[in-house]
């Protein structure tokens, strides 16, 4: 089995040690890559036992994965060798040769027909390709966009290698990922020569190439390795710094899509009275004003929370995220109630006082619907899967009504109402409830009637029969 040098394998991606290594040998015919061009097969037995075919030639030979460092040793009767597994996906399999870079690979027998290496380039080209679109798959990054950075980056090298790259240009293989840089030259008389960056003396010219004359516009390769250290430095660094804004562009659209819904996040730790929010992909800090007072997070908690704006900053989103917002209780019963979701129950209304208590008015179009049960569930299961993640906070579900009157009287639930009367031009109610009714009407603090308040639009004026 022989080995090749090939670097890319030392900056991809490691064998995954999840993998069931017997499971993998055992169940292909693999063929080593050889580029002597006679065909070398390889049939790992599960017993241990090793089938080697070279040229039609069988060898019987042994094999043995040793969990300790994961490693295969293959013995032959003329030599042994351990091999570390490096690489594996549909088609290649890539085993490491102990303590060196270098590598041996196996192509699924079965895949020749799809990839048939005959050089150690076309395996390079392979993983740079796999490379690549590993890169699109994690960044979501295009190839395209990529190509367009290397290309821009060789071109920034190239104008502080010679002061100007108005004449540079790129030459991309999208299939090999080899590159040339040219530089247009214009052919002048020798004593005409102004700009060497741009121009050619025709003495020059014609000494180095055929059929050549004044006024030709000629391609000289200046590739990135005649740069220098320097140059290629500078190329590095527009390449990444390109990768980074896409990637930041990628981010943006990911979760400007996420606003005004909820989402998980995991919470990292406290800073200050701020809590430190891992949404995945980018962190978030859900601010001291956007808590419900008395909330108290752990350490790797997961947990929901609004997403109030996404903006767009060159160090990548800011996000802000609430747990006191409104809209945070309407979207968790958008998500628990499968009747919200088909459009057969509707929220018209919200009045939230973070932490204490939440009033939602909710209808339906539907006669044999009833939208407030359908909210409750079950012996009260959706509600109160609702209650739990907002830590016990209250939640009145009331019915929304065309008549003012009755949304009103609604509102103010639990509380019995005996009349009420409006001024929809002042958009004001004149609330009338039993002596033993008044202080429930208005709630703690006056809690529920500031609620029925905020529901309704209108504002509630709340008196007693017995004081008329």
């Amino acid at each position: 089995m022989k080995t090749y040098l090939l670097d890319i394998l030392n900056r991809y991606k490691k064998f995954s040690e999840s993998l069931d290594v017997e499971a993998i040998l055992c169940s292909k015919s693999w063929s080593v890559f050889n580029d002597s061009g006679c065909k070398e097969i390889y049939l790992f037995q599960h017993d241990g036992s090793l089938i080697i075919s070279v040229s039609g030639e069988v060898t019987n030979a042994t094999w043995k994965y040793i969990l300790v460092n994961q490693s295969i040793l293959i013995s032959t009767k003329s030599a042994s060798y351990m091999l570390h597994p490096a690489f594996v996906d549909d088609i290649i399999f890539a085993l490491q040769l102990d303590g060196t870079n270098q590598y041996s690979f196996m192509i699924d027998e079965l895949q020749r027909d799809t990839f048939a290496p005959k050089s150690l380039s076309d395996i390079e080209k392979y993983f740079i390709r796999r490379k690549q679109l590993e890169l699109e798959k994690e960044k979501q990054i295009s190839k395209e966009i990529i190509i367009q950075a290397i290309e821009s980056s060789l071109l920034a090298a190239c104008k502080d290698e010679y002061g100007k790259s108005d004449n540079i240009k790129v030459i991309f293989d999208r299939e090999t990922g080899a590159i040339g840089v040219y530089a247009e030259m214009e052919i002048v008389e020798d004593d005409l020569l102004e700009d060497e960056t741009t121009q050619m003396a025709f003495s020059v010219a014609d000494a180095k190439y055929k059929n050549i004359k004044v006024g030709d516009v000629i391609d000289i390769e200046v590739t990135p390795k005649n740069f220098g250290r320097i140059a290629a430095q500078k190329a590095k660094q527009v390449v990444v710094q390109k990768i980074r804004e896409e990637e930041r562009k990628v981010l943006y659209v990911q979760y400007l899509e996420k606003e005004r819904e909820v989402i998980t996040g995991i919470v990292q730790r406290y800073s200050g009275r701020n809590v430190c929010i891992n949404l995945g992909k980018v962190d978030a800090i859900l601010m001291e004003s956007e808590q419900v007072p008395g909330e108290r997070f752990r350490p790797t908690e997961h947990i929901k929370l609004y997403v109030v704006e996404v903006k767009d900053t060159p160090k990548g989103p800011r996000i802000t995220v609430s747990r006191t917002h409104p809209e945070f209780v309407k979207r968790l019963f958008e998500e628990e109630v499968t009747e919200i979701q088909d459009g057969t129950v509707e929220i018209k209304s919200i009045a939230r006082e973070a932490g204490s208590r939440t009033k939602i008015a909710v209808t339906t179009q539907i006669p044999d619907v009833d939208a407030v049960g359908a909210c409750v569930g079950m012996n009260g299961a959706r509600v109160n899967a609702i209650v739990e993640e907002l830590r016990g906070e209250k939640i009145d579900i009331v019915n929304w009504s065309e008549s003012p009157e009755v949304f009103i009287e609604n509102a103010l639930s639990p509380s019995e109402v005996t009349s009420v009367t409006v001024d929809e031009e002042e958009k004001t109610a004149r609330v009338i409830v039993p002596e033993n009714q008044l202080s429930l009407a208005i709630g703690k603090e006056g809690q529920n009637a500031r609620l029925a308040a905020k529901l309704t639009g209108y504002k509630v004026d709340i008196k007693c029969e017995e004081t008329l």
